[in-house]
């Protein structure tokens, strides 16, 4: 087979700087990686570009920090959470779990000697992917072209890509990432079942024309700006359970379980949130996403912003032990069925007065 211009040009740096004796092949890649890449950088279920709605949709992801978005040589588009995994040492860039049992499989056995993040994620442009931030993004969107029907029929070649992005190195935006925003409905949720508050009493009854009918976003704690929701597939093995629980190792990251789908929720902010309100209303900057969204048919309040919503629960890793209560597998490591939020929540929240109970001194 005939080698790619990539690998050729592996080979000449290769023999140009004297090449790497096998036990130097040998040695744990990992040695050498000063990023961690694979510990800063959660991959999260992409999506296609092949309209304009689908472009809209990478602006309206990269106004939220620690969202990058990128492209691959193919063509495919990717997205990453960019916040550090909670058990990742920021001093020396090691896994505080290797090697212990609670270290997820799928970093027990991912293999460093193909390491895809280390060739993709640490340069700003490689040839086989390109990194886009906000800046990036801006600078591509006057090159593509759209019929008349808004689907994509024109982008740039590869090569120009590379060339155009190679002068907008990433963070060129200077923004600063505000980190993982605070939780008081988790809080909350918290105190309602360990007994130290009541639960909450029953919304009042409203008219056609009271405030929050007639301006939805009114009071609102703004949950769509302070959080991103990625469908996942339910789990159906003990290796897609292990998955999750990798995912909800990185900061901000939650599960969501709904009797509709399960997803990945990231506590996060759009940079373009003022208090509780857009600071692009009205203007073209907007995505075309929040323009033209329904605040009326909003589940966010519901679902994101009340403790016990019905048919859906929500927890970060602290709860992991009690979201396992709920499920079983056969030998095989198949899950037998798959629990429902009701279920997954009786299970979390049982396990949660267990263990408080069991450290309170006698």
């Amino acid at each position: 087979m005939k080698a790619t211009p990539v690998e050729l040009k592996r080979k000449e740096d290769a023999l140009a700087s004297g090449g790497l004796t096998f036990a130097d092949a040998m040695a744990s890649p990992c040695a050498t990686c000063s990023t961690a890449p694979c510990c800063s950088s959660l991959p999260l279920p992409g999506f296609p570009v092949e309209t304009l709605m689908q472009v809209d949709h990478a602006r309206y992801l990269l106004g939220f920090d620690g969202i990058e978005l990128g492209i691959s040589s193919n063509g495919q588009w990717s997205v990453f959470y960019t916040r550090p995994c909670r058990f990742l040492d920021t001093d020396d860039r090691s896994c505080t779990l290797h090697g212990l049992p609670e270290q997820p499989r799928v970093c027990q056995h991912y293999n460093p000697y193909n390491c895809w993040y280390k060739r993709a994620l640490v340069d700003d442009v490689t040839d086989e992917y390109l990194r886009v931030d906000e800046c990036r993004l801006a600078a591509l969107l006057p090159y593509l072209r759209f019929d008349d029907e808004r689907n994509l029929v024109a982008v740039p070649e590869w090569a120009l890509l590379q060339e155009l992005f190679a002068e907008l190195p990433l963070g060129g935006s200077a923004r600063v990432d505000r980190g993982v925003p605070d939780d008081p409905v988790g809080d909350e949720w918290q105190a309602v079942v360990l007994g130290a508050a009541p639960g909450r009493a029953d919304a009042p009854v409203l008219q056609v024309g009271d405030g929050p009918l007639a301006d939805p976003c009114s009071g609102c704690a703004a949950h769509c700006c302070n959080h991103l929701q990625f469908f996942v597939e339910p789990p159906t093995t003990a290796s897609s359970v292990d998955y999750l629980r990798f995912a909800l190792g990185f900061e901000g990251v939650e599960l969501g379980v709904g009797d509709d789908g399960w997803s990945l929720i990231l506590r996060t902010t759009c940079r373009h949130l003022d208090g509780t309100r857009c600071s692009l209303y009205g203007k073209e900057e907007r995505p075309l996403r929040c323009r033209y969204f329904d605040a009326a048919h909003c589940p966010y309040p519901y679902l994101l912003g009340t403790p016990q919503p019905e048919g859906f629960v929500r927890f970060d890793l602290t709860l992991w032990e009690g979201f396992e209560a709920s499920l079983q597998f056969d030998e095989f490591g198949n899950l037998l069925a798959v629990p429902g939020a009701g279920e997954v929540r009786a299970s979390v929240e049982d396990w949660w007065r267990a263990k408080v109970a069991s450290s309170v001194p006698e």
